[in-house]
């Protein structure tokens, strides 16, 4: 409820200025997912395939960039991720993955308001760590995302992102590529931008 008003807030008290997305202006952004996540997750192995039922997440995403025209914004990030899920039968599954990977967003001007709306890609490789009472497995990661929100900038160089992602991952197990972990999420995102 809090988000919600802070939101409407910061909505309300906008007024018109220039933000910094313009060409030849760097990026640094850390963003972090709350946990108001849906997660439906596949598991396939030798035909059968299960899914999980409840889920909770939390995922942090460093990232930088530089702006190579006027919102037109490519840059490199880092997201790790740590999930923890519980089956029908109450047993626990822990996640945790880390990857790498070039993006690209696109600012909308929004004729000098401090709101921007934008658009976003990425794509990313790496690793992850699934983990039970009794058993631990390692996988290769592979992974794009797509969505968009509205940066708020509370001062010229500064500005809060409200998103909206969809991902899409896939882990293949190291020792036996048949057995992949198919990820599908769709979360709300919380970030801070700094545009040098």
């Amino acid at each position: 409820m809090r988000l919600i008003f802070t939101t409407i807030c910061l909505l309300l008290l906008t007024s018109v200025a220039s933000a910094q997305i313009e060409q030849g202006k760097f990026y640094i952004n850390a963003q972090s997912g709350i946990g108001f996540s849906s997660v439906n997750s596949e598991f396939e192995s030798g035909g059968s395939s299960t899914s999980e039922v409840e889920s909770s997440q939390f995922a942090f995403a460093p990232s930088v960039g530089y702006f190579v025209g006027d919102g037109l914004l490519v840059g490199l990030s880092v997201p790790y991720m740590t999930k923890k899920n519980e089956d029908e039968d109450g047993d626990e599954t822990k996640s945790r993955s880390i990857s790498f990977g070039p993006f690209v967003r696109y600012y909308f001007n929004n004729g000098g308001s401090k709101t921007k709306p934008y658009l976003h890609g990425g794509l990313g490789v790496g690793a992850s760590t699934t983990e039970t009472d009794n058993n631990k497995w390692d996988y290769r990661l592979s992974n794009y995302e797509l969505g968009g929100g509205l940066a708020i900038f509370f001062h010229k160089n500064i500005a809060v992102d409200l998103g909206l992602s969809y991902s899409n991952s896939t882990q293949k197990y190291k020792e036996d590529s048949d057995v992949k972990l198919k990820t599908k999420n769709l979360a709300f995102n919380v970030g801070f931008t700094f545009c040098l």
